[in-house]
């Protein structure tokens, strides 16, 4: 039966580093992109702590440099400690995220440990759906296909979330060779 989710939104704590190194807050707007509201990484890993953590972008010497990299290595604020576990789209823009120490393993583990994998696609994981829908006791049957058309992942998508209250399992086509 599917459930729509309601929680409540985790703070994502907005966090920059200076030329010096030194960690402070930064001032950022509450909207949904400064909490954890409808994503998969709250309802994944209830309890998180999540943090962005901005450095500067302008050119830095070599000194400069390596402050900001030991800051990154022990983020803590406010009694917590933080990890990088990933970036989105925005780290060409200096913006990483992190996670409480207790979840980082677990967030690694996700991206089997890849830090490339991580940047590439942690955007996932924080990015707000309209909805959040959880399916339990639900099956994906997963088959090989040469071609694309309505019998293929489309036609078997609108099954999934029926109104009934018995899950249907949608036929998921994988390209011939994988």
């Amino acid at each position: 039966m599917s459930n729509l989710r309601e929680t409540s939104a985790t703070p994502v704590v907005a966090l920059e580093i200076n030329k010096a190194g030194h960690l402070s807050r930064k001032l950022m707007e509450l909207d949904r992109q400064a909490t954890l509201e409808n994503t998969l990484l709250q309802s994944l890993y209830p309890g998180i702590h999540v943090a962005t953590v901005d450095v500067p972008q302008e050119p830095l010497g070599s000194f400069e440099q390596a402050l900001i990299e030991q800051s990154l290595v022990k983020i803590e604020f406010d009694g917590v400690r933080y990890s990088l576990v990933g970036a989105t789209g925005s780290a060409k823009n200096g913006k990483f995220y992190a996670v409480d120490a207790a979840h980082e393993k677990k967030v690694a583990e996700r991206f089997r440990s890849s830090p490339q994998s991580a940047i590439t696609y942690f955007g996932i994981l924080v990015s707000s759906c309209r909805v959040r829908i959880e399916e339990t006791n639900c099956r994906v049957l997963v088959v090989e296909t040469t071609s694309s058309g309505p019998t293929t992942a489309a036609g078997g998508f609108p099954n999934l979330f029926s109104a009934s209250s018995t899950c249907r399992a949608p036929v998921l086509p994988v390209p011939s060779g994988l």
